[in-house]
C-alpha cells in the first residue's frame, strides 16, 4: 500500500535473523536525518527557506538510506485492494499518520520532533506509556506552570502569523489606487495596522524548556505580568484587525479573530481531549499487543 503524501508509522515486524547492532543503528540514522531535516518546521513563520533546502540537500542522503535500508529488514502489511483493507489484519489499519504527536501543542516541543522516528516493537510500550501519562496529568491539572509556558509560546506564534498577514495586506494596499484605498475609515485603519510591532516570540525563551524534565524551578520571575500583557496584546491586535477587515472585501480580509486561538489555558488543555489522538492511542495499543513496531515513512 502507498500512503498519500504526508508523514506516517506504518505498523510493522522484525524480519527473522537480522543484527539488532544494524537495526538500530539504521533507526538511530534515520531518526537524526529526518529530525534535521524538518528541524525549522518547529520555528514560526516566515521560514527561511533557503535553509530549509540546504537542510535537506545535506541530509536527504543519509535519510534515504537508512530508510532504504532499514525497510528491508522489516515486515510490511500487504494491502488488498478489493477488500480495501490490510491482509494479515483486516480491522487494523496499516498505517497512521504521526500527527496526533508531531502537531499536537499539548506536548512538549522536544517531544513533538523526537517523535519523527522509527519506534521498534520494543519500544514502543514505554513510549506509548510516556505519551499516555502526559496526557492524563495534564487532565489531572498536574504540569500547570509548564503549560502556561507553553500556551504562551503557542499563542506568541500565532500572533506572529497574524501580525504578517495582516500586515502584509495593508503595505499591500499602499501599491492599490481603487476608490475603496481613498476612503477615511480605510485609511485610518490602515494607519492603525501600519505601526504596530512584531510579536516578540523571543521574550517566552528564557522560560519556555523544550523539554519539561529540564525545567529548572525559579525562572518565573516576571512571567505572570508578561503572560498578562501578551493576551493585552493579542486583544488589540484582534480589534485593529475587527477594524480592517470591516473597510475591505474579498481577500484582502484577514479573518483573524477570538475563535483562532485559544485564550484560556483552560481551552489550550483541552487538546488534551482530542478525539484523533484518543483514536491513535487505541491503534498504538493495538499494534503494542500483537508486536508491531512503528516504521516512520515520509
Amino acid at each position: 500500500m502507498v500512503s498519500p503524501m504526508g508523514i506516517d508509522w506504518f505498523r510493522v515486524r522484525i524480519k527473522p535473523g537480522v543484527d539488532c547492532e544494524l537495526l538500530d543503528r539504521l533507526v538511530k540514522q534515520q531518526a537524526v536525518a529526518f529530525q534535521s531535516m524538518r528541524a525549522q518546521w518547529m520555528l514560526s513563520e516566515p521560514y527561511d527557506w533557503v535553509a530549509l533546502n540546504l537542510l535537506e540537500a545535506l541530509h536527504q542522503d543519509s535519510y534515504s538510506n537508512a530508510s532504504n535500508a532499514l525497510s528491508n529488514l522489516l515486515i510490511f502489511p500487504e494491502w488488498d485492494d478489493e477488500l480495501n483493507c490490510a491482509k494479515d489484519i483486516p480491522d487494523l489499519q496499516p498505517c497512521w499518520r504521526v500527527y496526533p504527536i508531531t502537531y499536537s501543542d499539548i506536548f512538549p516541543p522536544l517531544w513533538q520532533m523526537s517523535a519523527y522516528r522509527t519506534i521498534l516493537p520494543g519500544e514502543l510500550n514505554a513510549q506509548l506509556e510516556t505519551w499516555k501519562t502526559w496526557i492524563a496529568q495534564v487532565l489531572q491539572g498536574e504540569h500547570e506552570d509548564y503549560l502556561r509556558e507553553l500556551h504562551l509560546y503557542h499563542t506568541l506564534c500565532k500572533m506572529q502569523e497574524h501580525w504578517m498577514c495582516l500586515r502584509d495586506c495593508a503595505i499591500a494596499s499602499l501599491e492599490r489606487t481603487g476608490n475603496w484605498t481613498k476612503k477615511p475609515q480605510f485609511i485610518e485603519a490602515r494607519d492603525r495596522v501600519l505601526p504596530l510591532p512584531s510579536p516578540n516570540i523571543e521574550q517566552i525563551s528564557m522560560y519556555l524548556c523544550l523539554d519539561p524534565a529540564r525545567r529548572k524551578p525559579g525562572k518565573r520571575e516576571g512571567f505572570d505580568a508578561m503572560y498578562k500583557s501578551v493576551f493585552d496584546e493579542l486583544k488589540m491586535l484582534i480589534e485593529v484587525t475587527r477594524a480592517w477587515d470591516s473597510n475591505v472585501r474579498g481577500s484582502w480580509k484577514v479573518r483573524y479573530y477570538e475563535d483562532s486561538y485559544l485564550l484560556t489555558l483552560e481551552e489550550f488543555k483541552n487538546l488534551a481531549r482530542d478525539e484523533w489522538l484518543e483514536e491513535f492511542f487505541q491503534w498504538v495499543e493495538r499494534c503494542v499487543e500483537l508486536g508491531f513496531g512503528l516504521y516512520l515513512d515520509y
